[in-house]
């Protein structure tokens, strides 16, 4: 070994988490009961998966006004843009790795 070598240090990485995000969105009414559901009620009072997060899709998507060059034909539910879903995701604490914002660790998430 060679005595003015400096000795290789490894970065060490915050430990990953699992993050379960409930993303529930009905289009039509319950064939039991024809009442529309509501997914962020029925969030709210469970059951639900522990310390899950819960996301309206509607809240975040790309709306006409807001971005019209993404949704020209105003269609609904429609995808967001990658920034706005990346604040939505820092904004529950999920991290995305390098550049999100966050730290340099990546979450696992499940969408169900």
């Amino acid at each position: 070994k060679h005595p003015n070598k400096k000795k290789k240090t490894k970065k060490k990485t915050p430990p990953q988490k699992l993050v379960f995000v409930d993303g529930s969105w009905y289009h039509r009414p319950d064939p039991i009961t024809n009442l529309f559901r509501n997914p962020s009620l029925e969030f709210q009072t469970g059951p639900r998966l522990p310390n899950a997060r819960y996301l309206d899709m509607d809240a975040i998507a790309s709306s006409q006004e807001l971005f019209p060059e993404r949704n020209p034909k105003g269609l609904m539910h429609m995808m967001p843009t990658g920034r706005l879903f990346r604040l939505a995701m820092d904004a529950f604490g999920i991290s995305g790795g390098a550049g999100s914002g966050m730290d340099d660790h990546v979450d696992h998430v499940i969408i169900y």
